[in-house]
C-alpha cells in the first residue's frame, strides 16, 4: 500500500511540473504560478532549475 502511495504521489509532482514548467514558456509571470501552485518563489525557481526543494 505504501509503495502505491508514493507512486501516486512521485506522478502528481512530475505532473505538477510539467504544468510549471508549461507556464513559465508561455510567459506567465513567475509569481502568478507561485501563487497559483502553492509554492513560495524560492521553491519555484528551484522547480525551474530541476531541483526540486521539496524531496
Amino acid at each position: 500500500m505504501r509503495e502505491v502511495l508514493l507512486q501516486q504521489r512521485k506522478v502528481a509532482r512530475a505532473e505538477r511540473l510539467t504544468e510549471i514548467r508549461e507556464a513559465d514558456k508561455a510567459g506567465v509571470p513567475k509569481t502568478r504560478i507561485s501563487r497559483e501552485v502553492g509554492l513560495s518563489r524560492a521553491n519555484l525557481y528551484n522547480h525551474l532549475k530541476g531541483a526540486s526543494a521539496d524531496e
